[in-house]
């Protein structure tokens, strides 16, 4: 998987985006370490083909072959369980093609619900229960990519690998969709600290920089006005009981 996945909600671009280039796997115990690499090595190739049928089912009448995506991410996962210690790029493989995996339920989301308005009864609440199913899917796929990407950033450090910044920026999609500012922003000082950036991906930074501490500000904001709601709502309850005692 090499590119970011299609979205109209599309990750700010801070230089072009190009393949990253991956480090091989680190060294695991000597025991077993040949049929280790050739099992990681199998399931490499399974995952590629299936994400090539992916891809070229994008205009597929009948829709994307979602069993062919499923069936990488199920591979690249089994690689982190091969030898996680000692392959971080296993880590961010399985990251990638989940983040690929949210932004398909993302987009499957964006097509059903203009269509709840135009219908009703018995069609409605099945379109609003699948709509809800596609949420969370949702949800789950970026939350775990994330948690992947973490891993990967953690054995990068304990194996002494380089990281590759741009699977920051993966990262800052998911957050995007998981309205996780704080997250975001920390991972966007770290894309920035990593890379040589153009003076007009300095400008697009700043600009998400203003843009997640805004989100922040309004976040706090909506919580605070919710908390004083229940306050208020408390102090109403405990006056009405308190009357109705009298």
């Amino acid at each position: 998987m090499h590119k970011l996945p299609s979205s109209t909600r599309r990750l700010f671009l801070l230089v072009p985006l190009v393949g990253s280039i991956l480090a091989g796997c680190g060294s695991p115990e000597p025991a077993d370490v040949v049929e280790k690499a050739k099992r990681i090595h199998e399931l490499r190739k399974e995952a590629d083909d299936c994400w090539a049928r992916w891809l070229q089912s994008q205009n597929n009448p009948d829709g994307p072959d979602l069993a062919a995506l499923k069936r990488s991410i199920a591979c690249h996962e089994e690689t982190t369980r091969i030898t996680p210690a000692a392959c971080p790029v296993c880590f961010a493989n399985h990251a990638r093609g989940l983040t690929n995996l949210g932004a398909y339920y993302e987009n499957q989301l964006r097509a059903l619900e203009p269509k709840l308005e135009s219908l009703s009864g018995d069609e409605k609440q099945e379109l609003q229960a699948k709509i809800d199913e596609y949420r969370e899917e949702m949800f789950k796929a970026f939350q775990l990519s994330n948690r992947q990407f973490e891993n990967y950033f953690e054995s990068a450090r304990q194996t002494s690998t380089p990281v590759d910044p741009d699977f920051y920026r993966w990262v800052l999609f998911n957050c995007e969709f998981l309205r996780d500012f704080h997250k975001a922003l920390y991972y966007l000082d770290l894309y920035v600290a990593s890379v040589q950036l153009t003076d007009e991906g300095k400008k697009n930074a700043e600009h998400h920089r203003t843009s997640y501490q805004l989100e922040i500000k309004r976040q706090q904001e909506e919580k605070l006005r919710q908390d004083l709601s229940k306050e208020s709502g408390g102090a109403k309850d405990s006056q009405g009981a308190a009357n109705s005692k009298k």
